[in-house]
């Protein structure tokens, strides 16, 4: 059985996770809407990368604390708004789902290297 705390807790990085996502994504995706067609793979970028960084914590979560819980989805945010800035100045119509399925397979890539790289904070 699932103990509530640990939803709670994840609920609470996704909800850090989505602010950077709020304040930098979703105006560039308004704006960039002339450049760029939006596809499902662009809007999927909120949701994929979140779930690997949280599988791999889930399951190998070895050394990190709540300051890793609410540090690690808030830098994944930010790569994600980076990510989709690059989506609307890189890509053109012919090569969208090309572009939209890179990011997304580098942000999953990130979100697994960041999990990697980042030391267990003290809390």
């Amino acid at each position: 059985m699932v103990n509530l705390r640990v939803l709670e807790i994840f609920a609470w990085a996704y909800m850090c996770h989505l602010g950077p996502i709020i304040l930098i994504s979703v105006p560039t995706w308004i704006f960039g809407r002339r450049r760029a067609h939006w596809i499902w793979q662009d809007f999927i970028l909120v949701i994929i990368p979140f779930v690997v960084w949280a599988v791999l914590v889930v399951i190998y979560g070895l050394n990190k604390g709540l300051m890793n819980i609410i540090l690690e989805p808030t830098i994944l945010g930010c790569l994600i708004a980076v990510g989709s800035i690059i989506r609307v100045i890189i890509s053109d119509k012919k090569h969208e789902k090309t572009v939209a399925t890179i990011v997304l397979i580098l942000l999953c890539v990130m979100s697994g290297l960041l999990w990697l790289c980042v030391p267990g904070l003290p809390e």
